[in-house]
Parts: structure tokens; C-alpha cells; sequence
């Protein structure tokens, strides 16, 4: 949370404050295919890991941004159990890009309903 505080922040130094922020929680952890732990994550961290995208969420609400799984789209590779499976690259990129068109063509709408509040009280 302290990220997005900190994101939020530097949008309005640069005058970007209609900008929106997607907040992303990670792939869950998984079990390489050689049984072995790397990185410093344990068999603890596959549970702590699933947990996650509930707290990513609540505090995406609470700052007002949006908010995407990437659990639900990819799943980690045998290699190390961490990374991203070379065959969910492909659904992950899709998801992002339609999640970024939904954010964008609400910003549209969004800009569009304030310009038509702004002519219609200027006329009154």
C-alpha cells in the first residue's frame, strides 16, 4: 500500500492525478519440478502466496485504483516454482491489455460525462 501511497504522490507532482493506477498481485508459488526451494520461499510460501491478491485488493479499494489477479491468468513454471510458465506469458499479456482497455475507455466515458456537466452548467 505504501507504494501506491507513494505512486499517488508523484502523479500529483507531475500533475497527472486523473491517472489511474492498476494494482497487480502476484502468481501464486509453486513447487519446482525438482522438489527444491529457491530464492529464499519455502513450501509456507505457496499458502502465504494465495493470500495475497485478497490483501492487494482491499488495498486497492482503499486507495482507489484498480485491481488485477495475475494469479487467475498464469501459474508458475517447474523451472524454479516462482516465475511465470512460458505458456501463461501469452494469457497474462492479453488480460493486461484488456484490463488496461477497460480502464482507458472508462476514463473516456468519465471525461466525456464531465465535459457535458461543465458545457451544461456554463450555459445556465
Amino acid at each position: 500500500e505504501r507504494v501506491v501511497i507513494r505512486a499517488k504522490n508523484l502523479l500529483k507532482q507531475l500533475n497527472s492525478e486523473n491517472t489511474r493506477i492498476l494494482v497487480v498481485s502476484p502468481i501464486h508459488v509453486g513447487v519446482s519440478d525438482s522438489g527444491n526451494w529457491f530464492y529464499g520461499f519455502s513450501s509456507k510460501s505457496i499458502e502465504k502466496s494465495k493470500q495475497l491478491a485478497r490483501y492487494y485488493k482491499e488495498a486497492s479499494v482503499r486507495q482507489s485504483c484498480e485491481f488485477m489477479d495475475a494469479s487467475e491468468y498464469a501459474s508458475p513454471g517447474g523451472y524454479d516454482g516462482i516465475h511465470i510458465a512460458n505458456a501463461d506469458n501469452e494469457a497474462l499479456g492479453k488480460a493486461f491489455a484488456q484490463k488496461i482497455r477497460t480502464m482507458i475507455s472508462r476514463l473516456y466515458v468519465s471525461d466525456s460525462s464531465r465535459q457535458r456537466e461543465s458545457r451544461t452548467f456554463r450555459q445556465r
